[in-house]
């Protein structure tokens, strides 16, 4: 946040309304080089959390006796849109089995349906991943992620 306000208080209401960094006018042009210096490896991992892989793994999801099986389309360390034989409803809270590497044993947790796309696509928000299960989601996709170009795709024989 900039602002022109020399009430220091006002500190204090904008760190709760949610600013990461304060400034104040007039702007000191070696506060703001170093400021983007020190916050430039947060905004890239924040980044990192959101970009989208191409890449096509084996997902299997199940809620309450409902199966449903597909392949991802991409994933994020957050998230996959995923095509699959059965959808579920926008909110639904599903068990999801993924499968990031053939022949290896997949990864478990559950997401929550986002978005429907048509008749077979869905957008999914891991939720409640177990920490080995998602240290393992970020191991296989943050190498992808700095290594991907817009175009890239990847095809796992899963």
């Amino acid at each position: 946040m900039i602002t022109g306000e020399s009430d220091r208080h006002l500190l204090t209401k904008v760190f709760e309304a949610g600013a990461t960094f304060v400034l104040f006018k007039p702007i000191d042009r070696h506060r703001l080089l170093r400021l983007l210096r020190v916050s430039e490896d947060v905004i890239q991992r924040e980044a990192r959390q959101f970009q989208r892989v191409k890449i096509t793994c084996k997902v299997s999801m199940q809620m309450d006796q409902q199966r449903s099986t597909g392949r991802t389309l991409d994933m994020s360390l957050n998230g996959a849109m995923v095509s699959a034989d059965k959808i579920f409803s926008v909110g639904s809270l599903i068990h999801v089995d993924l499968e990031l590497t053939y022949g290896k044993a997949p990864l478990s947790g559950t997401a929550r349906v986002v978005r429907v796309i048509g008749l077979d696509c869905m957008g999914l928000h891991f939720e409640n991943v177990p920490l080995d299960h998602a240290t393992k989601i970020q191991e296989f996709l943050l190498p992808l992620i700095l290594d991907a170009g817009p175009a890239r795709v990847l095809r796992h024989k899963a």
